[in-house]
């Protein structure tokens, strides 16, 4: 596990920016997901 972490610090910037903005979307969509859970 540890060096997976490593290897992360290793990614290119624009690896980083697309990872970024996947964890940005996947958040909008639970939230999405969640309001639709509560009706």
């Amino acid at each position: 596990m540890g060096n997976k972490k490593k290897k992360n610090l290793h990614l290119p910037a624009i690896s980083l920016q697309v990872i970024e903005n996947l964890e940005t979307h996947l958040r909008e969509v639970e939230e999405e997901i969640n309001k639709e859970e509560e009706y």
